[in-house]
């Protein structure tokens, strides 16, 4: 029992000499040179795996259009889903290309826990100008609260588009002429 604790002294005696042999500026230039490179949130996978979730689930798609003042609603099938689904699933935003195109910045909201990614286009070319993701505390693990896109249709069009996980996505297209239309694609209406 004494040769254990006499053992345990002896490895703290060396870990602090050790320790010791090593000049302070140097530990502390060691510590402040390091970096860390945290990987660029996977819209791509995240997206794919949103629309696996609702080609799997047995339930109507609503969808919802507002084209000015002239508002109209409509059971969808899945094609079609896919088809406006398309506008968020870009060659940009492939994980690979993501990380080349964009920058990330990122802060925590100490006051409620939640994460905000933003991501901006480092080439004014991009077709996809900048990706927010607002992340919150789950039980076991952070969930994805909200996804926002936005993108440059042509010259004179930009398209906004929001995706909340498990229950809707949204598509807005603003126009210079004011002609602006939303479509809603709901296939969860809990809030």
């Amino acid at each position: 029992m004494s040769a254990v604790i006499v053992l345990s002294l002896w490895a703290c005696g060396e870990k602090n000499r050790s320790a010791k042999s090593v000049p302070d500026s140097t530990a502390a230039k060691a510590d402040t040179t390091a970096k860390v490179e945290s990987p660029y949130f996977p819209v791509y996978d995240f997206l794919s795996n949103e629309i696996e979730y609702v080609d799997s689930t047995p339930v109507g798609i609503m969808k919802y259009t507002t084209i000015g003042k002239v508002k109209d609603s409509e059971y969808i099938q899945l094609e079609e889903f896919h088809k406006l689904v398309a506008e968020f699933q870009q060659p940009d935003i492939n994980d690979s290309l993501f990380e080349e195109k964009f920058n990330e910045t990122s802060f925590v909201d100490k006051s409620n826990g939640n994460a905000t990614f933003f991501y901006k286009a480092r080439n004014t070319s991009s077709q996809i100008k900048r990706v927010d993701i607002v992340t919150k505390r789950g039980d076991v693990y952070d969930e994805v609260k909200s996804l926002y896109m936005e993108k440059d249709a042509d010259s004179a069009v930009v398209k906004k588009l929001y995706w909340k996980p498990k229950r809707n996505f949204q598509i807005i297209t603003v126009r210079p002429s004011g002609k602006d239309e939303i479509t809603k694609v709901v296939w969860d209406n809990r809030e």
